[in-house]
């Protein structure tokens, strides 16, 4: 079983001198142009690596949004493909606001007269 992204480091060491960098440091709307010109597998290793972390993400799904099923599943698995391909139509955790994936505050006032009844 192959891990989302993992293949991106061999596309990265490969002739693409500096694009993880350019990568790091583009817009969404700029990587997706760098991605462009990969080839269709390349394209979709780098989707995956990008999608596999959280400060590339929104990246890693501009990518992806322009690479076929049969390459996104080649390069992840078809498990991977449908996945990521089903987060196009969902907003990024990075959207949702953090205060959904906050804890409710934890008080002792509650329990305080429950105890001192006892």
């Amino acid at each position: 079983m192959q891990t989302a992204g993992k293949g991106f480091e061999s596309v990265a060491s490969r002739s693409h001198d500096g694009l993880l960098s350019r990568l790091c440091k583009a817009t969404p709307a700029e990587a997706l142009e760098l991605a462009l010109s990969l080839s269709g597998r390349d394209r979709a290793e780098l989707a995956l690596f990008c999608n596999a972390r959280s400060h590339l993400r929104d990246k890693g799904r501009a990518i992806a949004s322009v690479c076929a099923w049969s390459d996104l599943s080649k390069a992840g698995g078809p498990v991977a493909a449908d996945t990521l391909l089903h987060q196009l139509g969902q907003p990024s955790s990075s959207d949702v606001g953090a205060v959904a994936h906050r804890r409710p505050a934890v008080t002792l006032a509650g329990n305080a007269s429950h105890y001192a009844n006892v």
